[in-house]
């Protein structure tokens, strides 16, 4: 990925972790709610589903019209309920990313908090790599070393 966003310093960096892990926490928290919705709404529809399967599989050839339709109109509904808590997930999921990313970091990984500030010193580019359970901004990466590439702040210096 190209580095395309603001270019920050290691000061300009840290004055931004106070707020951005506000927003990560507050998207964890209503992430969170909404996973809960989903998991009921697919719980709802995995029971809808089974009674279905039971109208039919128990009348035999002939089955209980008034009772599939009841079972069916329920499914229907539990689809339709499922759907709902789905987009509601992706549109919250979507505000979240845009918010965060709106201050010009790269999110990397939203339920982890992880976070990474381009970075330029003297012509050499790199990220600076922030993750919500760190005090500080500790350590930095290559453009495409990623997460596991991180190196301490201190060996910055023989880079540039």
């Amino acid at each position: 990925m190209k580095m395309k966003n603001r270019v920050f310093t290691l000061e300009e960096a840290q004055r931004m972790i106070p707020q951005l892990q506000t927003l990560l926490e507050e998207s964890a928290a209503d992430l969170c709610q909404l996973l809960s919705a989903i998991k009921l709404a697919s719980d709802r529809f995995e029971l809808a589903e089974k009674r279905v399967d039971n109208v039919r599989s128990s009348s035999g050839p002939v089955a209980n019209l008034s009772e599939l339709r009841v079972c069916r109109a329920q499914f229907q509904d539990a689809i339709e309920q499922l759907s709902k808590a789905q987009n509601e997930y992706v549109r919250h999921l979507n505000r979240w990313v845009e918010r965060i990313a709106s201050h010009g970091v790269i999110l990397r990984d939203l339920q982890e908090g992880l976070l990474d500030f381009p970075a330029q010193k003297n012509g050499f580019r790199y990220l600076l790599c922030w993750k919500i359970n760190e005090a500080d901004i500790g350590f930095w990466h290559l453009e495409n070393d990623g997460y596991m590439g991180r190196k301490p702040l201190a060996a910055l210096e023989e880079y540039c």
